[in-house]
């Protein structure tokens, strides 16, 4: 199967991910190197292997590192570092600050390999699939840098004649740095969508995906992700992540796919759309599988109508505040993803403020927004009996009064509420309010 390169995988730790699963190593795939290393065989590294849930049957020694079943790289460096027993409580994935910028190049080698190994145009393809998944936070970006997250090369994988490439699982927070193409791969793929079906398969192995026929290949019995099939009930044949499927060629991802890579990398933007407006925005998705629908659970003080996977939200007149938008994207073979989108106002609002005595009053009335972008803005109010009017973007405010030295004392209302006598020097506490057209703060002395 197209190789995974792994740091030392334990086997209770592997989340399957539907029938996709989906691995995070708790160790990381290091370049430190020991002073020697343990001969073929070596009884001990096999009884840590062996201990942690892998299948030495046909390992190979490639000195630094081992290969078990199949396409799972495991440096020797990290054995000594294993705990004898399997952890099920940690797991190892792609950061959330890395999620979105991972970068990928394509080596050299890929191009001078010949034909069969030069699989540059499919790169981009592969990368493609990967951000126009829009419940997912993950995006890959190509770059012509000679440093990346991800490289993309053309070597010789000795003794392998049957890996058609391999990749390591992400460590420290990072994807795994590699997609090794096998220039020594006995049947290599002669069209386009062999090569890209295989590129996005080890791209998912540096995210963090594992095997999807995990059952099938003797892995398991894993945990499932969210709510996931087991691999021993049912199977997801046509998953990108299955095992010993090199000679496929690409027809997308699997809804159980999506669903698994969405559980584990659910897109920090939240539903697509606009963060904030005033009047109407509509929400939705243009690229879920055919057959998905979306559950919308509309937030107060907005009407709403939908248009296939979309929703068009207006506030009610009047209203500022922030909402929710809530969403339960429901994909053909009955899984769930819940979605969110947190809105915001961007309308501006009218504040008068008003003495409402016979006197003159020196005072300033201090408006701070509670949530980004945490806008200030301010009022005074002087003559008797006189209005001024300060416009600011509606919503959640922290409200204070000023008093400079050489001011008098004066009181404060909020709309004819009760009356705050400002007192002392420097600012007082009024409290906050929810600020829209038609908010009155009252001054008098």
């Amino acid at each position: 199967m197209p190789p995974r390169i792994l740091n030392l995988k334990i086997k209770n730790m592997k989340k399957n991910l539907v029938i996709i699963i989906l691995t995070f190593l708790p160790f990381f795939l290091s370049n430190c190197k020991k002073s020697t290393y343990e001969s073929e065989n070596s009884p001990t590294d096999y009884t840590i292997l062996i201990a942690h849930g892998y299948d030495t049957t046909g390992i190979k020694d490639f000195g630094q590192y081992y290969r078990v079943e199949g396409d799972i790289v495991i440096p020797k460096s990290s054995l000594t570092t294993l705990p004898r027993q399997a952890m099920g409580n940690s797991v190892q994935q792609v950061a959330l600050s890395k999620q979105r910028t991972i970068t990928v190049r394509i080596d050299n080698s890929v191009y001078i390999n010949g034909a069969d190994f030069d699989w540059s145009a499919e790169v981009p393809q592969a990368i493609a699939e990967f951000n126009n998944l829009e419940t997912s936070n993950i995006r890959l970006t190509l770059t012509s840098s000679t440093v990346a997250d991800i490289t993309i090369k053309a070597e010789s994988i000795s003794g392998s004649p049957n890996t058609i490439a391999e990749a390591p699982l992400p460590s420290g927070g990072n994807p795994g740095s590699f997609v090794r193409i096998n220039t020594t791969y006995s049947h290599t793929p002669t069209n386009s969508g062999q090569k890209k079906y295989n590129l996005v398969h080890e791209l998912g192995h540096c995210i963090g995906l594992n095997h999807t026929n995990w059952y099938d290949t003797g892995e398991g019995p894993f945990p499932v992700i969210g709510n996931s099939p087991n691999s021993n009930a049912q199977r997801d044949l046509w998953s990108v992540m299955n095992g010993g499927t090199a000679a496929l060629s690409w027809i997308g991802f699997t809804d159980w796919d999506i669903y698994a890579i969405s559980f584990l990398y659910a897109s920090a933007d939240g539903i697509p759309g606009s963060s904030e407006f005033c009047t109407s925005a509509t929400y939705g998705y243009s690229n879920l599988p055919v057959g998905s629908y979306i559950n919308w659970t509309v937030p107060f003080g907005f009407t709403s109508s939908t248009s296939g996977n979309f929703i068009t939200l207006t506030r009610s007149t009047g209203y500022y505040a922030d909402a929710t938008l809530q969403g339960e994207i429901n994909l053909p073979n009955g899984s769930t993803i819940n979605v969110t989108k947190l809105i915001k106002s961007n309308c501006n609002v009218s504040v008068e403020f008003k003495n409402t005595g016979s006197q003159y009053v020196s005072g300033a009335i201090n408006f701070a927004l509670t949530s980004p972008p945490y806008s200030s803005y301010s009022g005074t109010v002087s003559a008797p009996y006189s209005s001024t009017y300060t416009t600011m973007t509606g919503g959640t405010y922290t409200i204070t009064a000023s008093r400079a030295p050489s001011w008098d004392p004066y009181y404060v209302s909020i709309g004819g509420g009760t009356p705050k006598y400002i007192s002392s020097y420097g600012t007082t506490s009024i409290g906050t309010y929810y600020v829209g057209n038609g908010f009155v703060v009252n001054v008098w002395r």
